[in-house]
Formats: structure tokens, C-alpha cells, sequence
């Protein structure tokens, strides 16, 4: 059983505060959002406690009306 909250957390706060790069005491930090997006995805698709993972066993298509 996989529980990545607290790493999704992480990912979802550095992609909510938009920063792509910063320098704090002469160490510089850059992040790859899109490499940050994909794992969010994979952590996402592996973890347990993450949304409800049953397959649609019925859906209707109210196109006609």
C-alpha cells in the first residue's frame, strides 16, 4: 500500500506558487514543472489514498433529449 500524500502535497504547493526558480543563501533551486506535473500523475495513479479508483459500471447518454 502506497501512501504518497505527503510528497503530492509538496508537488501541489510548488506548482500552486508558481515560482520556477529561486537563490537562498547562494544555493540557486530550480523546478521543471512539466517534469513536476508527471509525477504528480504517477504518484497520483500508485497511491492508496487518493480518490476513488472502482471502474464506472454505468453511465447513461442523455444526448437524444
Amino acid at each position: 500500500m502506497a501512501d504518497n500524500s505527503t510528497r503530492i502535497a509538496d508537488i501541489e504547493e510548488t506548482l500552486r506558487s508558481g515560482v520556477t526558480s529561486y537563490t537562498n543563501d547562494g544555493t540557486s533551486v530550480s523546478h521543471d514543472f512539466p517534469e513536476l506535473r508527471k509525477e504528480l500523475r504517477r504518484l497520483r495513479a500508485d497511491d492508496d489514498t487518493v480518490g476513488n479508483k472502482r471502474p464506472t459500471s454505468f453511465t447513461v447518454n442523455l444526448g437524444g433529449f
